[in-house]
């Protein structure tokens, strides 16, 4: 569900619909419609017109529509100032329309908005710190243009995201590790989770064996089921060399 500006909308009218959009909201986070319209109710109070408040909606709504298109089990406050760098850069600018996306002031905008409702729950004692988000914000804008903040490397038990099953009705909790070991099926293994199984139970001595068997075995009877792979994930990205050696550095030298 996605709200746009709408002329002459009422406070209350879009209170209601931010309601609807929460309603099938799903983040991790502990985020609220009540908090979104308390933001902007406050906003008005101070003398703002419905025109920024919408404005205001739209980057929450950009906000929250990244946190459930990029799932992490992290709450706010463990959010990194990268993921708020992802926000302004790859999200606004490939995975919605919006026609200011390249816009430093644009970028700016957006992030300053989530930076001051951020503040807002921070001051109501729903946030601890703000510290990432402001980071991010120093960071990011400190130059002459906009810079991302790069993105640290994936860590084995990251969640990267949910695999929806089509036959099971389940949704499947990818992490990187489950990544790495299917990138190692296709490379070393001929696609086959059969013969990665055979592998581990032939090698006693691979470090955290037990663990990696055990995934592989949920791996291929659960998402084999649903006829997924978790390099669905990865979307567009182009496997290289680089994933590959990634991947195989966990598998065959990392404990799990």
């Amino acid at each position: 569900m996605t709200i746009r500006p709408t002329p002459n909308r009422s406070r209350d009218e879009l209170a209601g619909l931010i309601a609807e959009y929460f309603a099938e909201l799903e983040i991790a986070q502990d985020l609220e419609a009540a908090h979104v319209v308390g933001f902007l109710d406050e906003q008005l109070a101070a003398g703002g017109s419905m025109a920024g408040v919408e404005a205001a909606w739209t980057d929450l709504e950009y906000f929250c529509a990244c946190l459930e298109a990029h799932p992490t089990s992290r709450g706010l406050e463990e959010l990194e100032p990268w993921e708020y760098s992802r926000l302004v850069f790859e999200f606004l600018e490939s995975e919605v329309y919006d026609p200011l996306a390249a816009d430093p002031a644009r970028k700016r905008e957006l992030l300053s908005t989530v930076v001051a409702f951020l503040g807002f729950l921070e001051q109501k004692g729903g946030l601890a710190s703000t510290a990432a988000a402001d980071r991010a914000l120093e960071q990011i804008f400190s130059g002459s243009a906009p810079r991302p903040i790069p993105r640290p490397p994936m860590t084995a038990g990251e969640l990267i995201g949910w695999l929806n099953g089509p036959n099971t009705g389940l949704a499947h909790r990818i992490t990187g590790s489950d990544l790495w070991l299917t990138l190692t099926r296709d490379a070393d293994f001929d696609g086959e989770w059969k013969q990665v199984a055979d592998y581990i139970e032939s090698a006693p001595e691979l470090p955290g064996h037990d663990k990696k068997a055990e995934a592989v075995r949920r791996l291929a009877s659960i998402l084999t089921q649903d006829e997924l792979e978790p390099t669905a994930l990865m979307g567009e990205t182009t496997v290289t060399r680089e994933h590959v050696e990634r991947a195989r550095k966990y598998f065959y030298g990392e404990a799990a």
